[in-house]
């Protein structure tokens, strides 16, 4: 006989009771990953509905900086000397980089705000939004590598046996910016002011970020990048595409170690401050 699954509502937070939080969460998980990825073919077929460009878009953002840098370094206007490999390829792979990054920031608060009608009308695993934002950007990703074999090919850059390592690269990219975007959403969806100071900020951390140049050995500018998560996921995952050496191997790994533990969380604290966030922007 089958047995029919009792589910009771209260209105106590999860908090007073992991335990039962911990088990409602994993036990949603593949509810949580079939209605992502619906929403993800949705909000994609959506994107490119009215657009001559398609797909294409998510590769024009990264070549339309790389091509500024690499004029302003072939005119001299900046002088920016980067050892062993051409400028441009340089640059290309790290604007490629950094958006992957930035679109980790920006799935989360996309996935939550698109799907934002539907939050206060029926009852669904609310993570699976998180994870329609974080669909996206796999599959961008996915655009975009095909855009560096390209690069590799134009500029006859052999592929290295570290080559391939580097997807483990992308994946803390992805990882790291979405912990970010997922710590922020709850804020974002009450406050919109969070979503325009997020580029803001991106704008403005990419120069304090080894894309556009090789990492700096002294001055405040390389004090300042020793705080910085992103440059060490980045060089690494750049070097590894490459094959030079990776001396930021460690704090790579550390840095991708710490954004699990803080994505885990983040999902939690999500999940407890979504009731009292529904609440607040349905009345």
């Amino acid at each position: 006989m089958h047995k029919v699954k009792r589910i009771v509502y209260t209105p106590e937070s999860g908090i007073r009771n992991p335990r039962l939080l911990l088990e409602d969460f994993m036990e949603s998980l593949p509810q949580m990953h079939a209605l992502g990825y619906r929403l993800f073919l949705r909000n994609l077929k959506g994107m490119y509905r009215q657009s001559l460009l398609g797909l294409f878009w998510s590769v024009i953002p990264p070549l339309v900086t790389s091509l500024i840098w690499i004029f302003l370094n072939g005119q001299r206007v900046v002088d920016i000397d980067v050892p062993g490999i051409s400028y441009p390829l340089f640059v290309i792979i790290g604007t490629i980089l950094w958006q992957t990054f930035a679109e980790g920031v920006n799935g989360p608060v996309r996935g939550v705000t698109m799907g934002k009608s539907m939050l206060a009308k029926i009852n669904f695993p609310r993570e699976s939004l998180i994870l329609s934002g974080i669909y996206e950007v796999i599959f961008n990703v996915l655009i975009k590598i095909g855009l560096i074999a390209l690069v590799f090919v134009t500029f006859q850059q052999m592929p290295a046996w570290s080559t391939l390592f580097s997807l483990l690269g992308f994946a803390s990219l992805i990882l790291l910016g979405s912990t970010i975007g997922l710590l922020l959403t709850p804020l974002a969806m009450l406050y919109n002011d969070i979503q325009k100071g997020i580029v803001i900020v991106l704008q403005f951390a990419i120069y304090l970020t080894p894309v556009i140049y090789p990492e700096p050995k002294s001055g405040l500018a390389a004090q300042l990048m020793q705080f910085n998560p992103v440059a060490p996921l980045l060089t690494t995952t750049r070097n590894l595409l490459i094959g030079a050496p990776t001396p930021n191997l460690e704090t790579f790994f550390w840095v991708s170690g710490a954004s699990v533990v803080l994505f885990l969380l983040g999902l939690l604290v999500y999940r407890l401050a979504m009731p009292i966030i529904i609440e607040r922007i349905g009345s």
